[in-house]
């Protein structure tokens, strides 16, 4: 996607480049180990290696565990990655992970710290969607075997894996959609490919309608109450499908390359890019940060506003911004786990060049 896209159906900020910005990427080396994967969470910077999670403290890593092996299956793990960690250190840390078992990705949950469970997918395809977090109560939602009178079915569960115990369902397909031949196993009337929720107890579940071409969302008022939003023309085709929680009644959602949708307080708003994303930042009440493969933005109201040159394409995995406002990023591809370029990195802001016989 071009930077200055304007498509019909999104509000398209400016973007605002400014100077250049050039920063140094300054690799985070801690000695017997390979810290691959960074995150912020509330109260913490978090990096990841492999199986282990722990908190970056002055220049090295306080770890805080280990993630348990799968307990469903009885074949070999050639790896595993953590591909989000989100929630509030030291109490409520909460991971999301994957294993590598050759012939597929097996999701995991795990409540890290704090009074949680765990939750494994079997080697079927079933997977992770997303978190959300609405006060003391977390929900999971997972994909796969849905069915009750038809196993086959295939769709997203919504479990509560923290705090009080809390009940939602997404529609059912035959509640709203026609049935056909390519959607016949279909349990869900939304496809669903982005869920979180606001910290003022507000749920969405954000994908395609019946299949069809058009982005919709189910949003659960914190009573529990579901209506069904249309958002507009399908994504443009990317990588991503995640929600983020804002302030108050607010979330961040994108799936594919855009546009990215800005909820709140019962209003839908949809926000261009400021170029193809890679990452993304994004905390209750902190501004909302993008990473593309060669600079990193935040969005200020409607304009993207350039914080980082990264000098050239740059294969950015993670963006992670602490509580000093240092911009953090890893990099390497999630599925290649042992590759050398997956490693952890600090922005430092690149040394003025000096021109000869000036000062």
């Amino acid at each position: 996607m071009k930077s200055d896209a304007r498509p019909a159906w999104a509000n398209a900020p400016v973007i605002a480049h400014g100077p250049d910005k050039p920063v140094t990427l300054e690799r985070f080396n801690v000695p017997g180990s390979h810290p691959r994967r960074v995150f912020a969470i509330e109260g913490a910077l978090v990096v990841s290696d492999g199986a282990k999670v722990g908190r970056v403290k002055g220049r090295g890593v306080q770890w805080m565990g280990t993630l348990p092996y799968p307990r469903t299956v009885g074949v070999g793990v050639l790896d595993q990655a953590v591909h989000e960690v989100e929630g509030r250190y030291p109490d409520r840390v909460d991971v999301l992970y994957h294993y590598n078992f050759g012939r597929a990705f097996v999701g995991q949950y795990h409540a890290l710290t704090g009074k949680g469970t765990h939750v494994g997918m079997g080697p079927d395809g079933s997977h992770t969607v997303g978190l959300a977090h609405l006060g003391e109560t977390t929900l999971l939602a997972t994909y796969g075997d849905k069915g009750n009178d038809n196993p086959r079915l295939q769709g997203v569960t919504i479990v509560t894996v923290r705090g009080p115990d809390l009940d939602r369902h997404l529609t059912p397909f035959s509640a709203r959609c026609k049935k056909n031949a390519e959607v016949e196993l279909r349990a869900d009337a939304i496809q669903v490919a982005a869920f979180g929720g606001t910290p003022a107890g507000t749920v969405m579940a954000m994908g395609s309608l019946c299949d069809g071409e058009e982005e919709w969302a189910e949003i659960w008022d914190a009573a529990g109450r579901s209506r069904l939003v249309q958002i507009g023309q399908r994504p443009t085709p990317g990588n991503f499908r995640q929600a983020w929680p804002g302030q108050g009644d607010e979330l961040w959602a994108l799936e594919g390359g855009g546009p990215l949708v800005h909820y709140r307080d019962g209003t839908i708003d949809k926000l261009s890019l400021p170029g193809e994303v890679r990452a993304v930042a994004a905390l209750p009440g902190k501004p909302f940060h993008a990473a593309t493969s060669t600079a990193v933005f935040r969005l200020d109201g409607g304009t993207w506003t350039k914080l980082a040159d990264l000098g050239h394409p740059i294969q950015v995995a993670t963006l992670a911004v602490a509580d000093d406002g240092a911009l953090w990023i890893s990099t390497g591809d999630y599925d290649a786990f042992g590759a050398d370029d997956n490693a952890v990195y600090r922005l430092v802001p690149a040394p003025s060049k000096v021109v000869e016989g000036r000062p």
